[in-house]
């Protein structure tokens, strides 16, 4: 998913990490408000990034983990998170990010991206 998300589809390079287009789109594919996924996005580069030094763009593979499983916990347009409304154990996270996985991939052929 990482990689996908990074540009495996194109080249692939780990150092450019995840984008704040693409964590979008994992967004909307777990059925989180894309403005959510932009202010963990802001909010996690901000936080690892160098003082006096420009915010990060990206999200490196453990900034993407992170950033993943705090977006799996924040509320969808129900008001319910995606953790919720599948019906996860808050304190799997094998299960969590399995689940998340499963739901970027759903129907993927049939979104245009």
């Amino acid at each position: 998913m990482y990689e996908h998300c990074a540009g495996a589809g194109r080249m692939f390079n780990p150092l450019q990490g995840v984008q704040t287009l693409s964590f979008q789109r994992v967004a909307r594919k777990i059925g989180c408000p894309t403005a959510i996924a932009d202010l963990l996005f802001v909010r996690i580069t901000t936080e690892h990034t160098a003082p006096g030094k420009p915010r990060r763009g990206h999200l490196d593979f453990d900034l993407f983990v992170q950033a993943l499983h705090e977006l799996c916990f924040e509320p969808k347009g129900t008001g319910d998170s995606f953790v919720e409304t599948r019906g996860l154990d808050p304190d799997t996270k094998g299960e969590i990010f399995a689940a998340a996985v499963e739901a970027y991939f759903e129907d993927d052929d049939d979104d245009g991206d």
